[in-house]
């Protein structure tokens, strides 16, 4: 059986196979003075917990539309890796079921989205929230998920993973059969 790849683990993949913690995105902002360094390891990190984000909180998966609205940043690159990575698809027309977007850009994922969900990030990289996101819109009534892609290592996930293996580990757990009691057990 032929598994499926995703465009993030085509991509993460192989540079995680070669050196994971070698540095791939190096994000600079003269306005601000940021300089960041992501390795692959840190980038599927982010990948991953935004995958988790749509999935878990958006009811994301393969076939949803997002539009991503944000501005040229190390954590956009993060974000279009985790929409990749559950199979969903970034759209760059208004027409969309889930938009991520900063704050100041709120009225037009109202328009891209119609009734869909809106999570607003803070593109803070210590994974603070949105200092001042309205919880819902006063034209519509639309909740909004004012949130972080914010990444926290886990003890149980081994670095040298490959992409594939961090998006599997992103799935569901399959349904356990409950504990049947023989009956000569119970005697």
């Amino acid at each position: 059986m032929r598994q499926l790849t995703t465009l993030t683990s085509a991509l993460l993949d192989p540079l995680m196979a070669a050196d994971p913690v070698g540095p791939r995105i190096t994000y600079y902002d003269d306005a601000t003075g940021e300089r960041i360094e992501l390795s692959t390891v840190t980038l599927a990190n982010w990948a991953a917990k935004t995958g988790n984000l749509l999935r878990d909180e958006l009811d994301a998966g393969p076939g949803s539309r997002v539009a991503v609205l944000l501005p040229p940043h190390w954590q956009t690159a993060a974000v279009l890796f985790g929409i990749w990575w559950i199979g969903a698809e970034v759209v760059l027309t208004p027409v969309a079921d889930i938009a991520l977007c900063t704050v100041d850009r709120l009225p037009d994922a109202d328009d891209a989205v119609g009734a869909g969900e809106v999570a607003v990030l803070s593109l803070d990289p210590f994974g603070s929230p949105p200092p001042t996101c309205p919880s819902a819109s006063p034209i519509t009534r639309r909740r909004y998920v004012c949130t972080a892609t914010r990444s926290r290592p886990s003890a149980s996930r081994d670095p040298h993973w490959t992409a594939g293996q961090w998006a599997r580990s992103l799935q569901p757990p399959k349904p356990r059969l409950p504990h049947r009691v023989s009956p000569a057990t119970t005697a």
